[in-house]
């Protein structure tokens, strides 16, 4: 079976990591079984990805996006009615189309039937049902992207088959779209074979090169819109008895806002952290919070989890799927129980290493293998189902 999958998302400014982190670790793993796939992009730019695992597929070239001002928000229509000879091109070669993000539909999709099933993969529909934690954005341009998002989104009716990452996001797709979808499979994201547990001194050096301190809350991802971060500081206000450690990628006005406003409380900033960083980033806290109001899935959680970090999460949306029994959850608008958890699991070493040894073995059930392999045998199931349906409608003349 060979699969066209689109890559397109990896091209440009990629605002959530989990995309990038799931095209990414999907290819490695069909890389690993000799899966026949040909990655579709557009030419002359960059590509988000390691130069080897790119060299290892053979890249198929889309004409680029229309360079009208407002394409982005208006032209995804007549841009994929443009597209629709070169998706027909390709379709005689290959037995599907995956595409792995709904940002995917407003790259041109092919509206069509093009004679090969066209899968999408919903991570998140935060944009249509919550844009208010859409984070940057003001009044007008959260209305405006609920708008153009619910259009193209309406669209997913029109594809041959839809991957989820949670239930969650299953049920978010079941309300919003109106209309006849098709089947759709619900795939939970997993931790990769090289995401390890560091060892001690690892970690120990790792605490010393990054002038940690011996104990701290940490928080990896933004720190506005669904992220809900700056309840951390306002449960523990005045001050926390342990310091805050923020990773991620946010401008010096959020820095500046947070530390002014919480002055009192001990924050240390510390920016994009390269991903081959990470397991010792989390192996290094004390306990890993994540008070989110949505989620698609969460990977943070997964990440922590996997090397032992004690988890205190939200109970909204993805993450009860995600962690299970293996965390500590709260009402991520109930102050007194983000902070009651966060005490609770700091000072209990009896809670922190029951977290522990639950969430290594809840890690170890969710891997990128396990994701990989369901995934293909979706594709295989959709393949299927698709070609019975054209011979039956060839048959009865339909």
């Amino acid at each position: 079976m060979r699969i066209a999958l689109d890559i397109r998302a990896l091209q440009i400014d990629v605002q959530y990591r989990g995309i990038s982190t799931y095209i990414r670790e999907l290819l490695i793993q069909f890389l690993k079984r000799r899966r026949e796939l040909y990655l579709i992009a557009w030419p002359e730019l960059d590509i988000e990805l390691d130069k080897e695992l790119l060299s290892a597929y053979k890249v198929l070239e889309l004409p680029r996006q229309s360079s009208w001002p407002l394409a982005k928000h208006l032209g995804y229509k007549r841009d994929g009615a443009k597209l629709k000879e070169s998706y027909e091109e390709i379709a005689k070669n290959v037995d599907l189309f995956y595409f792995p993000s709904t940002q995917d539909l407003r790259y041109g999709f092919p509206w069509e039937d093009i004679g090969v099933p066209r899968v999408v993969m919903v991570h998140s529909l935060m944009s249509v049902t919550n844009p208010e934690l859409i984070p940057h954005c003001d009044f007008l341009g959260r209305h405006l992207t609920r708008w153009t998002h619910s259009a193209y989104a309406q669209h997913l009716v029109d594809c041959d088959g839809i991957i989820t990452n949670s239930q969650y996001t299953e049920r978010s797709i079941r309300t919003v779209i109106k209309g006849q979808l098709p089947g759709i499979r619900s795939i939970l994201l997993g931790i990769s074979d090289d995401y390890v547990l560091p060892y001690v001194s690892q970690v120990d050096e790792y605490r010393l090169q990054r002038k940690l301190p011996p104990r701290f809350v940490l928080h990896v991802g933004g720190l506005f819109g669904n992220k809900n971060v700056e309840a951390l500081l306002q449960a523990t206000a005045p001050r926390c008895d342990w310091p805050f450690v923020f990773a991620g990628t946010y401008s010096e006005e959020e820095q500046r806002y947070l530390a002014g406003k919480y002055s009192s409380q001990q924050i240390i900033w510390l920016g994009y952290v390269p991903r081959e960083e990470l397991p010792k980033l989390y192996a290094a806290a004390s306990v890993f919070a994540y008070p989110s109001l949505l989620e698609g899935f969460g990977l943070p959680v997964l990440e922590a989890m996997a090397v032992g970090t004690p988890v205190v999460c939200s109970n909204a949306s993805s993450l009860p799927e995600v962690v299970g029994n293996s965390a500590v959850m709260f009402n991520p608008k109930n102050l007194s129980e983000i902070r009651n958890a966060i005490y609770m699991v700091m000072q209990d070493e009896n809670v922190r290493m029951q977290m522990r040894t639950r969430g290594l073995e809840r890690a170890q059930h969710l891997s990128w293998r396990r994701t990989a392999d369901t995934t293909w045998m979706t594709f295989e199931e959709i393949a299927e189902n698709y070609n019975k349906r054209r011979k039956k409608s060839r048959m009865t003349g339909g």
